[in-house]
């Protein structure tokens, strides 16, 4: 898996285990997973979870996202 130059995220996920993200723009799917998978040269696991980030969510650091269980999910940038 690629991540550049794509945007790179690191997410808080509900369960509070960081994973990583990738977006090649702000209003792109992205793919979340456990870090240590993502950094692995491994194509994505089906259970990954995907969302799409609003086109202002980079500019003013706020991310408004659910998981497949609805639960929040926020990041910071990296």
């Amino acid at each position: 898996m690629h991540l550049l130059p794509a945007l790179v995220l690191m997410l808080l996920v509900s369960s509070g285990r960081p994973a990583l993200c990738a977006a090649p723009s702000s209003s792109a799917p992205v793919l979340i997973g456990p870090m240590h998978l993502l950094l692995r040269n491994n194509p994505p696991i089906p259970t990954f979870s995907s969302f799409t980030m609003a086109e202002d969510t980079i500019k003013n650091g706020t991310l408004t996202a659910t998981d497949p269980e609805h639960k929040p999910l926020s990041y910071a940038k990296v």
